[in-house]
């Protein structure tokens, strides 16, 4: 977002007036100030200097650039921001689908009458209620750590996005 406010803003530059055309200052029949790039006949007014230096495109490229590789002030380049981001992005996702697949094993453990279990040798066994209630509650756990996860992430993801300075 901040990349293309300062392309847009460089370029809106390098589009101005200040690449060689003049801008005058004068105040139509009605009194009111305008600015033209060219005195209406008969009329008096100031040509005002612009503060803006012209810039070409590849300069303003090259602007962009030099902002977009210095380090922020906790020292992190945007290439190092982005690379956090997507891990954070990759392990939400990652959190959502755990969180999706808990909720069916509740729903499972919840609403099923004989509810078996898969172990990771193939071997499968039925659960007595004591171990049901303890998956249920472990799957429960787990539900909840997912939803704090994802908040977490959400809210990192807005922080960042408020304070960027890269």
């Amino acid at each position: 977002m901040l990349r293309v406010t300062l392309l847009s803003a460089l370029l809106a530059v390098a589009a101005t007036p200040a690449s060689g055309q003049k801008i005058y200052k004068t105040t139509d029949q009605n009194g009111t100030t305008i600015y033209p790039e060219s005195l209406p006949p008969g009329a008096s007014g100031k040509e005002l200097k612009p503060r803006i230096q012209p810039v070409t495109p590849a300069e303003a490229q090259a602007k962009l650039e030099a902002l977009t590789t210095r380090p922020n002030k906790a020292g992190a380049t945007r290439s190092d921001n982005d690379a956090v981001q997507q891990e954070m992005e990759r392990l939400a996702a990652r959190d959502k689908e755990n969180c999706a697949a808990a909720r069916k094993n509740l729903e499972v453990l919840s609403n099923s009458g004989r509810v078996q279990a898969t172990y990771n040798h193939g071997q499968i066994d039925y659960l007595d209620e004591e171990a049901r209630r303890a998956r249920t509650e472990r799957t429960r756990r787990q539900i909840q750590g997912a939803s704090n996860n994802s908040n977490f992430f959400v809210s990192a993801r807005k922080y960042r996005a408020q304070n960027r300075s890269v």
